[in-house]
This record gives structure tokens, sequence and C-alpha cells, in this order.
């Protein structure tokens, strides 16, 4: 299951997407928790400087590995479903409102619609190999 985190070859079915997806975000809040950690912690002891230690090297590693695999497992089940994953790249618009809308509605959509039933050229259906 972990090696599926980072592929974007192949089809991604809900149930699959729901479990990987949710690796992914634990993943990013590790990361994003072990990055604020020091900061908090040097502003509540009055002192201005970030130590940079391996708690915050891990935390960007845990982000990047999160986003990569967040990313990757998006791909997949937008390829299983029949749609250009370019769609993704809504996300990444700089207006706030379309981006998050953009998340909300493709989150919404890879998680309850259903994906194709017939092979392509990304291989067979998901439900095909249960």
């Amino acid at each position: 299951m972990f090696r599926s985190l980072f592929t974007i070859d192949g089809r991604l079915g809900r149930l699959d997407y729901a479990k990987l997806t949710f690796l992914s975000m634990v993943m990013l809040i590790i990361g994003v928790f072990s990055i604020t950690m020091p900061l908090v912690a040097s502003q509540l002891s009055g002192g201005q400087t970030l130590s940079v230690g391996l708690g915050v090297i891990a935390g960007v590693l845990f982000v990047i590995v999160g986003l990569w695999s967040a990313v990757a497992c998006s791909i997949r089940r937008m390829r299983d479903m029949g749609y250009n994953p370019l769609w993704l790249g809504l996300c990444f618009v700089p207006l706030k409102e379309v981006a998050v809308l953009a998340l909300f509605g493709l989150t919404m959509a890879m998680s309850f619609m259903p994906g194709r039933d017939d092979a392509d050229d990304y291989g067979s259906s998901p439900r095909a190999t249960d």
C-alpha cells in the first residue's frame, strides 16, 4: 500500500483513494506541526531566532512527501473517473476563492463519483481486480 503512495501510474478506486489521502494528510499534519513547534516555542520563550534542527528538517520532508503523495493519488483517481488530471491545476490558481472551491469540489467528486468500469490507457478498473 505504501508503494502506491508515490506512483502516478494506473488508476485508483474510491476506497483506496480515501485510505491513501488520509495517510497523506497525516503526513502533512505531522510535518506542519514539526515545522511550527520550534517557532512557537521560540516566541513563547522570548527568543527571536528559529533554530533549524532535525525536527524542522524532518517536518519539511514530511510536508514534501505528504504533498507528493496527495497529488499522486489525486492524479490516479482522476484517471479512474475518466477525467484529465490537469483539472487539478485549478487548485493552484492564485485566487483564493477559486483554489478553495476547486479543492473542495474536486475532493468531493473524487470521493463520491464512481470510476469507469472499462479498461483504458492507464489500466483496468480497480474494481475488476477486487
